[in-house]
């Protein structure tokens, strides 16, 4: 019975574990970008180019690369194409199950979403 709880538990991470993304609008609205447009990263520092920014996202679950792929795409929808990782952070997620507990921990990622002049 515990052997089945655990890989309950596991299954239901895993499952879990891929991105999901929150944004907040703060600039003015674009038309999106195609679904195969460009999307610059920039994990340290901002754009040297002029730039405008759209909106923040948190982008939660995944590990840093799904994260930033995740971030990209919901770029391209808001009409971004540049990235900006303003900070990442950890959170704890608790379930219970009749007598069992378990607790799980996903990192959370928050990125700029930007318009590069080009």
């Amino acid at each position: 019975m515990r052997q089945c709880v655990l890989a309950l538990c596991v299954a239901l991470c895993l499952g879990a574990c891929s991105p999901s993304v929150s944004f907040v609008q703060t600039g003015s609205p674009q038309p999106a970008q195609a679904i195969s447009a460009p999307v610059e990263v920039f994990l340290t520092g901002v754009p040297k180019a002029k730039y405008s920014e759209l909106g923040v996202m948190e982008v939660r679950g995944g590990n840093l690369e799904d994260r930033v792929e995740a971030a990209k795409a919901e770029a391209r929808v808001r009409g971004g194409n540049g990235i900006v990782l303003v900070g990442t952070s950890s959170g704890l997620t608790a379930t219970r199950a009749g007598n069992a507990a378990s607790a799980s921990t996903y990192d959370i990622s928050t990125f700029a979403v930007v318009l590069l002049e080009r």
